[in-house]
């Protein structure tokens, strides 16, 4: 689990400059196949909702190079999680200039030590993908101690919806 310090973090937002932009399958699976190969990010757990799959991704050994090239700067982990969010439903910006826009995919890094993704990561993106990426970024706020964070209320809300059966 992790543990936070007085670093201050951030949340970064990547999200494809074009409106309506939509990743197919194949591309998702090229990214977590670029994300594991590289050891950057690892798959910790799949979310499917009606129409979005969302991939809650842990950090690995090398995900500094995701913000900074060379050997691992001395500190705490580069984040906490990424989030790679894909689907047919679209989902509004979260955060960023464009708040609210309906999109198809993003990747959130969250709880990043660093406010800036490395332009060797971006460009990877868009080649692997076709997506012009755009970052946005606000500070991270920690969950309260007794709140289980983000991402499990995000599972929790999932499973709840697919166990949801309507009876006409």
């Amino acid at each position: 689990m992790f543990e936070y310090d007085d670093e201050p973090r951030y949340d970064v937002l990547i999200t494809p400059g074009r409106d309506g932009f939509r990743v197919a399958d194949q591309g998702v699976r090229a990214l977590l196949s670029y994300f594991t190969m590289t050891q950057l990010l690892a798959l910790r757990e799949q979310v499917d909702g009606d129409g979005w799959t969302e991939l809650f991704l842990d950090p690995d050994q090398f995900a500094h190079h995701l913000f900074r090239d060379g050997p691992a700067p001395p500190g705490g982990a580069p984040l906490i999680e990424a989030i790679l969010r894909v689907g047919a439903a679209a989902t509004g910006q979260p955060y960023g200039a464009q708040l609210g826009r309906d999109i198809h995919v993003y990747l959130e890094l969250v709880g990043a030590r660093w406010p800036d993704v490395a332009k060797d990561f971006l460009d990877k993106l868009q080649q692997i993908v076709w997506m012009r990426p755009q970052t946005s970024v606000k500070p991270h706020a920690p969950p309260p101690p007794h709140a289980p964070g983000r991402a499990a209320a995000v599972r929790r809300e999932a499973r709840a919806a697919a166990q949801v059966v309507d009876r006409d």
